[in-house]
């Protein structure tokens, strides 16, 4: 493990000096500045998160240090495109990018101490399994089918996903005509609150099947193709990008897992191209009505795509930069810029950050006035815009720095709460260990994106809690990923 992390280092530390050597020619000092202060400054909290048990910990740092290490030279680079710089206006200085990356770097330092911290009290020691065998047993078996074992029968699951997706499709593209799902748009009000149903079916359940169905089968490039076009669909129907990445999400991870290059490669390139279709259809979906934001639902959706690829806007942009667009909506450095000029007070308080991490409803605000001290205007209504975990942690900070400790407590609670939960989980019901770190890193991802307490996080995170406690479920062929294990050895697996 030390031989491999070396290897990595020394790898970062080569990239670093040869893209620094062209940035260097090119007069863009500032650029290398600001990149080498950024490295420095956010790779003890990485090297610390990496050397711990806890998934949640290494993906919450992962996620930041991978985001700001790729975002911040292109931000720099791409000066000239900043969109919101008449109101936070900012030099692109290396000083400029000292106190921002100072508050990111504390910040996952005290999380990763919160984290070691916690772990030993006994609220939490109580559901305590160290992951470090998880972790042996997941690189042991990177390049082998130990792990993600295909099903006996693998067939029976392709068709089940031909079928799944054969079922929701037409589900999709009504729910596209009646406005259902669409971000800002008011949709068709259904009874018994029908609407966000199907919303949360189509967007979250549906994915989540199809990755379960798709990791007991023997994942051939067919399938891929297939989950990939369903990905698109869904994409074009919800008009969200996100929806179409969460399909394909297990198709990368476990083409990672098994060391599947080829498949890989063509699930990120389709991810690339995927994402910049359903970007250029927004143009031709949303339309503006006074105030308010409509969707142009009339026309069908495969009338949309025809009409995005008779344009050739959606090629003009390089794939690589389709996928830095992908970071910067999880949290690009601009973000942060735009957080860090941020007044709390003018919005609400400090303190009603961290509540809303906990859960959004604890602590509403004004969105207007949100938006006025993000961005300078309020956009439709029905549409927001913000940051991450990252940025709301700098909005905080603005008011006084010691608020960074606390947010790295509430962040600590909340994820090690979720990761006991589902190493609880999993282990009453025989998950792998693969989908157990996939859960933990999934749910771990929203809440990174959303900033904590949003209802498409707290929803898994209270299932995971509710039947982590809860008895081992009777119908063991629904709820059980390793089935036909006798009475004895799970008597033994609990007497423990």
């Amino acid at each position: 493990m030390k031989i491999k992390t070396a290897k990595w280092l020394g790898g970062g530390v080569l990239l670093i000096a040869l893209i620094s050597v062209v940035l260097m020619i090119k007069n863009e000092w500032e650029t290398v500045f600001a990149w080498c202060l950024a490295t420095i400054l956010l790779l003890p909290g990485l090297l610390l998160a990496l050397r711990s048990e806890f998934v949640s910990l290494k993906v919450i740092c992962l996620i930041a240090f991978i985001t700001q290490f790729v975002t911040l030279p292109i931000f720099f680079l791409a000066r000239d495109d900043f969109k919101w710089g008449y109101v936070n206006s900012f030099g692109f200085t290396a000083g400029e990018c000292l106190p921002i990356l100072l508050k990111v770097g504390a910040f996952m330092v005290i999380l990763v101490l919160c984290f070691h911290f916690l772990s030993r009290l006994p609220f939490f020691s109580v559901w305590y399994r160290k992951t470090g065998s998880m972790a042996q047993h997941i690189q042991r078996s990177r390049f082998t089918d130990e792990l993600l074992k295909p099903s006996s029968h693998p067939w029976n699951y392709v068709v089940l996903i031909v079928l799944v997706i054969a079922a929701v499709t037409p589900l999709n593209l009504w729910m596209f005509s009646e406005g259902i799902g669409l971000t800002g748009v008011e949709s068709t009000e259904l009874p018994y609150r029908l609407s966000g149903i199907l919303h949360y079916l189509a967007h979250f359940l549906i994915p989540m099947l199809l990755g379960y169905l798709y990791s007991k089968t023997r994942h051939g490039h067919s399938l891929t193709l297939l989950l990939l076009g369903y990905g698109l669909i869904l994409g074009l129907s919800s008009v969200s990008r996100s929806a179409m990445v969460l399909v394909m999400l297990p198709v990368l991870f476990i083409a990672w897992l098994e060391g599947r290059r080829l498949t890989l490669l063509v699930a990120l390139i389709g991810v690339g191209i995927a994402y910049s279709l359903i970007s250029q259809a927004r143009n031709f979906v949303y339309v503006a009505v006074g105030n308010n934001s409509g969707a142009n639902t009339d026309v069908g959706v495969f009338d949309i795509l025809g009409s995005v690829v008779s344009k050739t806007e959606w090629l003009e942009p390089a794939l690589y930069l389709e996928f830095l667009g992908i970071l910067g909506r999880v949290e690009g450095f601009d973000n942060l810029v735009m957080a860090h000029y941020y007044d709390p007070n003018a919005v609400d308080s400090a303190f009603s950050f961290i509540l809303r991490m906990i859960w959004q409803p604890l602590a509403p605000i004004d969105i207007d006035a949100h938006h006025i001290q993000w961005q300078g205007y309020a956009p439709l209504e029905g549409f927001y815009n913000g940051g991450g975990l990252l940025s709301n942690m700098v909005i905080t900070s603005n008011d006084n720095l010691i608020w960074i400790a606390p947010v790295a407590l509430v962040v600590a609670v909340i994820l090690l709460t979720l990761e006991r939960s589902i190493q609880r989980l999993a282990k009453k019901y025989d998950w792998t260990p693969a989908i157990e770190m996939f859960s933990i890193g999934m749910i771990t991802t929203v809440f990174f994106l959303n900033s904590g307490g949003s209802v498409t996080f707290m929803f898994p995170f209270l299932a995971a809690m509710i039947f982590s406690w809860l008895p081992r479920a009777s119908v063991r062929h629904f709820f059980s990923l390793k089935p036909k294990h006798s009475a004895s050895r799970r008597a033994k697996e609990w007497s423990k």
